[in-house]
């Protein structure tokens, strides 16, 4: 089940999907601007106890969780120094010892899906969502994953579950039926 490509119409709503999915997610969840594979977003919030959320696979910013901060720096960091291999085991170690993170999962995700393994990131996407459904960059990214696995159905259904959480961004679902329009 491909997204049928061939034509313009087809191409020009995946354009415009993947514009609304780049600005998906909640204030302060995704970063202003790309950034450049490995660099890493880290800095606090003046004002605030929350810290910035972490850029993991140069696409998807995570949103921090106390308690398992100092965990995402370091596999932050790891990636920031082209280690992505050992970003990702770190990941695996932590997940064990937190397994009630839905961050940890949310950036063991992103790492997956940038380094082209959409299904594990489709599960640990799945996962952060069961274990705290009200990240709605996880739900964002959830959607996006399964657009690239060509899952457009259960792919609207994630993003239309960010919309009910406060998503304030385009409606993702309108882009996903201009994408079957075009077929």
């Amino acid at each position: 089940m491909g997204m049928g490509m061939n034509s313009s119409g087809g191409k020009a709503a995946l354009w415009g999907l993947l514009l609304v999915l780049a600005s998906c997610g909640s204030p302060g969840e995704r970063s202003a601007s790309p950034r450049p594979r490995g660099k890493a977003v880290v800095s606090e919030q003046r004002g605030s106890e929350r810290a910035a959320p972490i850029v993991f696979g140069a696409w998807h910013a995570v949103r921090m969780e106390r308690g398992v901060e100092a965990m995402l720096r370091r596999a932050s960091w790891l990636e920031h120094e082209g280690k992505v291999e050992q970003a990702l085991r770190l990941l695996d170690r932590f997940i064990r010892e937190r397994p009630e993170s839905g961050a940890l999962r949310e950036a063991r995700g992103s790492l997956y899906a940038a380094e082209g393994y959409a299904r594990a990131a489709e599960h640990d996407f799945e996962v952060a969502c069961e274990l705290q459904p009200e990240r709605v960059a996880a739900w964002c990214a959830l959607g996006e994953v399964r657009l690239r696995l060509g899952l457009e159905a259960s792919a609207s259904a994630a993003l239309a579950q960010a919309r009910a959480l406060g998503y304030q961004g385009p409606d993702p679902t309108l882009a996903v039926a201009r994408l079957d329009e075009g077929r």
